[in-house]
């Protein structure tokens, strides 16, 4: 996951500059949209899948203006991130394997 997530990020700051994704990184972070998609895997002990966190970037006013593909799968991706430090990490509901597979199923949409 960490490879997929680096690897967007630099496309990411490579078009759009790194102060755009530091910015979008810290929307994505204190969105209500990230806090809920965490309190429900909390809630149902379930890890989100690539449509969850597609879905719920879309759903964070600033990614929705951008009206832009990458906006969406980056922060979906940061979500991913965020998902995986806050709530993986200590309750370990996907290895490895299955967090790479949801960044690179996110990562797919953005060509």
């Amino acid at each position: 996951m960490e490879y997929i997530y680096n690897r967007s990020k630099e496309k990411f700051i490579s078009l759009h500059g790194s102060e755009k994704f530091y910015k979008l990184y810290q929307k994505v972070s204190d969105a209500k949209a990230t806090a809920t998609l965490i309190g429900y895997s909390v809630s149902y002990r379930l890890a989100p899948n690539p449509a969850d966190y597609i879905g719920s970037a879309n759903t964070i006013p600033y990614v929705m203006t951008r009206f832009n593909i990458g906006a969406s799968v980056m922060a979906a991706l940061i979500q991913l991130k965020i998902w995986n430090e806050k709530m993986n990490q200590y309750h370990q509901l996907a290895d490895n394997y299955r967090l790479t597979e949801i960044a690179e199923k996110i990562a797919a949409r953005w060509i």
